[in-house]
């Protein structure tokens, strides 16, 4: 995974998270680390999105909560 996101730059990270996510639809880390790609590429309601799903899947990432209130408060 590491080694994808390097060649990749940012479009290849978006991408490869997606992929992840794919993969393990229960991992509330990688439903994070997506978020913060979209978040990093410009894309604030996908990001939110994300984290809320991460948050679900375990509700205690408790730093979640602050990025999800911070994307609220836009």
């Amino acid at each position: 995974m590491v080694e994808v996101l390097r060649l990749h730059g940012d479009v290849g990270v978006e991408k490869a998270w997606q992929r992840a996510v794919e993969l393990a639809p229960d991992d509330p880390v990688i439903a994070e680390h997506l978020g913060d790609a979209y978040l990093k590429a410009g894309q604030p309601q996908k990001a939110l999105q994300m984290y809320r799903r991460s948050l679900k899947l375990d509700p205690n990432r408790t730093g979640l909560r602050e990025k999800i209130h911070h994307l609220e408060k836009r």
